[in-house]
């Protein structure tokens, strides 16, 4: 059974700033995530979208802000556990945690981080004969993750909310597809003011087709038929993408399922972002306390102090504080 200082629920921006964290001090971490590559949110939902509030960074997509991360901790050995999940959490003695994943493995570690987010999440889906086999096929997609792969395209987007339209504008500024369709079931959109005034004045000069009170009908293999009032049109298409938004679950630890709120989310203390579970962390979108900002570069701030915390219960002693910039012992170890 392998033994990690840290184990940590979720594979998102800052679960991987964890192993960079409890690397410093010496500590060794795993990472659990249901999806089947590190980057959370980031690469699943919006990998493309720009993010500008990381410190000493003025733009990164979301894709790049990950590659980053995963640069930053290969100084470390760390294992990650993709397309896996928790099922049972024991706790055996004051600083050990037996934990059993999905895949039958074991695990035992010394505390236990929560950076699960917003938890699992799946996409909502219309009720379409054989969607599975679109799905499978490649045609019909929840999540757009390379949008050079649409150059040239005929693409149909589906949805009225921010991630609809922020794709719908993207391409459209990109000039990638040769043919960009929006629909959407009513005639209210849900997205930002800003963002809905932008897309119309595209629609206005025709760069982007748009239907409003209409709906998918059926799917075959050349594109979708969409019904409008008592018209129907047959839209071609090479992909289709459908943002409908996201059924959110939390994570699955039948054990510590007295953690979550009533609101879904983890209490903390602030001091060191501990539950009331002696060892078991909880940092990032997950937690809540008062004034919780759900921001990426808070994240880092409570998985920093955590991880102080999860070295002192662990070795029993303070770690010696040292800074990257001039610590010998650090800059060695941090050194490409």
């Amino acid at each position: 059974m392998k033994y990690y200082d840290i184990f940590v629920v979720g594979a998102g921006p800052v679960g991987l700033f964890t192993v960079f964290e409890a690397g410093l001090l010496g500590l060794t971490c795993g990472i659990v995530d249901a999806l089947d590559r590190p980057g959370g949110q980031c690469t699943e939902l919006y990998p493309e979208k720009p993010i500008y509030d990381i410190p000493g960074v003025p733009y990164q997509t979301a894709q790049q802000h990950v590659d980053a991360l995963l640069e930053q901790i290969k100084p470390f050995n760390y294992d990650l556990y993709l397309n896996n999940e928790i099922l049972t959490v024991n706790k055996e003695k004051e600083n050990l945690f037996i934990i059993e994943l999905k895949s039958g493995q074991f695990i035992s570690a010394g505390s236990i981080f929560m950076a699960s987010g917003g938890g699992k999440f799946v996409p909502k889906k219309p009720n379409l004969e054989n969607l599975d086999v679109y799905e499978n096929s490649g045609l019909v997609n929840y999540t757009l993750k390379n949008i050079d792969s649409l150059k040239d395209k005929e693409v149909v987007i589906f949805g009225a909310g921010d991630s609809a339209l922020d794709w719908c504008l993207l391409l459209n500024e990109r000039q990638i597809p040769k043919k960009l369709t929006l629909v959407h079931r009513t005639g209210k959109f849900r997205a930002a003011p800003h963002s809905v005034d932008a897309l119309m004045d595209k629609v206005s000069k025709n760069e982007i087709s748009l239907y409003l009170n209409s709906n998918a009908i059926s799917i075959n293999d050349k594109g979708v038929l969409i019904n409008q009032k008592e018209s129907e049109y047959f839209l071609n298409a090479d992909k289709i993408y459908m943002f409908f938004g996201l059924i959110m679950s939390k994570a699955n630890i039948e054990s510590f399922e007295a953690l979550w709120g009533i609101n879904g989310l983890i209490n903390v203390n602030t001091e060191n972002f501990q539950t009331y579970i002696p060892g078991v962390y909880a940092v990032g979108d997950c937690n809540t306390y008062p004034g919780k900002l759900k921001l990426i570069l808070s994240g880092f701030h409570e998985t920093t102090l955590a991880v102080q915390s999860a070295y002192k219960r662990i070795k029993g002693e303070t770690p010696e504080f040292q800074y990257t910039t001039t610590s010998t012992n650090l800059i060695e170890m941090l050194k490409r």
